[in-house]
């Protein structure tokens, strides 16, 4: 499986945001070497890297350092990318749209980051929306949660404040899908 260099780059920013430029050395000395070379050369926002060394590797060393082994590291970060990026490139896109209309975006949002992979609305209704995702060769915990936290930094761009996703099944603990459920 592999992600965009520009989910990279959000990670990258979010911990030396929040951590500092020492924060952001911690991190780098204790990711495998692979990960570290990564994260040590300019990251290409267009290209497609690794997503165990460039993602998952550093998510789970996130969490270890600054979240106490917790997998809250990994929302926050889905959060803050959804933050950053929505209020940049589709910003003007965003001020005119409801949380509904950004929820059921998010399968070609997806497709932008993730592939191989898929993401679609299973339902929609009344301040309620699931989305599923498929096809990911590579589930893992950490993956999810940073969806989740996406999720809910996309409807606060839109001015909910109320908006919790939480997953109603997990690819990551063996099932044929991951469905996430948003209500704001």
């Amino acid at each position: 499986m592999q992600i965009k260099g520009s989910s990279l780059v959000a990670t990258e920013r979010f911990v030396k945001q929040r951590f500092g430029s020492d924060g952001y050395q911690r991190l780098l000395q204790v990711l495998p070497k692979p990960s570290r070379e990564i994260y040590e050369n300019p990251i290409i926002a267009t290209q497609w890297y690794p997503i165990n060394e460039g993602f998952y590797q550093p998510l789970e060393a996130i969490c270890r350092l600054f979240f106490d082994g917790q997998p809250r590291g990994a929302r926050e970060t889905g959060n803050y990318s959804a933050r950053e990026g929505l209020r940049g490139v589709y910003r003007i896109f965003v001020r005119i749209a409801s949380v509904d209309f950004i929820l059921k975006k998010t399968p070609s949002i997806f497709a932008t980051y993730y592939q191989p992979g898929r993401m679609e609305v299973l339902e929609s209704q009344a301040r309620r929306v699931v989305l599923r995702m498929t096809g990911v060769d590579e589930p893992h915990p950490l993956l999810e949660e940073r969806i989740c936290g996406w999720l809910e930094g996309a409807a606060e761009v839109c001015g909910e404040r109320n908006c919790r996703v939480s997953l109603i099944s997990s690819m990551a603990q063996g099932d044929q899908y991951t469905d996430f459920e948003a209500k704001f």
